[in-house]
């Protein structure tokens, strides 16, 4: 099930971050406590922009063969693709590469024309570059790497399910992001997350608040965990 928020809940999720939200998903007992996230492969490139949350667009990319015709087809599909998406559009493009990683599909201009299309962040198992431009724009970069060169690349296929760090990200999932990293959000339970993760918070405080007292000792901490 997806999971289409209004943009006042979308707001309410970006008041929590991504761990915040990792502890409030685990409350439904949905899927196990090691699964629904991405690995450490995958690193936030502009923590100060803060929280990422939007609807996740798949892409999968390899590089050209040498002599294989170069064609912009593709990426124009992925344009339309956007367009016809729900906004906003997390894009998540998948490297297929031998070299996975060696050239970026992300720079300046991809993500100028992708942000006026309404898309507000990228998770790539590949690389980006631009940094210092794309920072400035305000559009989140998730990759595995950074490299200086665009390569030779080429779009592969559109809005199927990929894998990224060896969890599958489909169409449509809501994807929550930081500089911690990035979870999926369980369409079922999307609504609900945004009162659970301020449980947690409630929760957490309470527990903070018992030991900054003065004369604190571990057992004054039995009633929070049984």
């Amino acid at each position: 099930m997806k999971a289409f928020l209004t943009p006042s809940e979308l707001e309410a999720l970006k008041k929590f971050d991504s761990p915040t939200i990792s502890n409030a998903i685990e409350t439904f007992n949905l899927r196990p406590r090691t699964e629904g996230y991405l690995g450490p492969e995958i690193q936030c490139r502009f923590p100060k922009l803060g929280v990422m949350v939007g609807y996740a667009l798949t892409v999968t990319f390899d590089t050209r063969q040498p002599g294989e015709t170069r064609s912009w087809d593709m990426l124009f599909k992925v344009f339309e693709a956007v367009q016809a998406a729900p906004k906003p559009v997390v894009a998540v493009f998948k490297d297929l590469s031998t070299k996975r990683g060696w050239a970026a599909y992300w720079g300046e201009i991809m993500t100028t024309i992708m942000k006026k299309l309404g898309t507000i962040g990228v998770v790539t198992d590949g690389a980006v570059r631009d940094l210092e431009q794309v920072e400035k724009i305000g559009f989140h970069f998730f990759s595995s790497t950074v490299v200086v060169s665009h390569g030779d690349l080429k779009i592969v296929d559109i809005n199927i399910p990929v894998d990224i760090t060896g969890v599958t990200i489909k169409p449509g999932d809501l994807l929550h992001g930081d500089m911690n990293g990035v979870v999926i959000i369980p369409g079922e339970i999307a609504k609900e997350v945004i009162a659970a993760s301020q449980k947690i918070i409630d929760r957490e405080s309470q527990i903070l608040r018992v030991i900054n007292q003065e004369g604190f000792d571990p057992s004054q901490l039995r009633e929070f965990y049984h």
